[in-house]
């Protein structure tokens, strides 16, 4: 299932994000899923400001705090 930013998003209006990470504050489930409330974020800031990381077997999650 393909994951799609909201219409009303403030990323939803660039093709690509300049960052390799995407924090979003909530998902909603319709006939796709949708994130809204998201930011792109540089692996520095992950690194810095993150918490701890587990490694997944696809996908690696970044557990924050606060």
């Amino acid at each position: 299932m393909m994951t799609v930013l909201l219409q009303n998003s403030v990323n939803a209006r660039y093709e690509t994000i300049p960052y390799p990470w995407l924090v979003f504050g909530e998902k909603v489930k319709v006939n796709s899923v949708f994130i809204r409330d998201s930011t792109g974020v540089s692996d520095s800031v992950l690194i810095l400001f993150g918490g701890a990381l587990a490694c997944g077997a696809h996908v690696i999650l970044a557990l924050f705090y606060g």
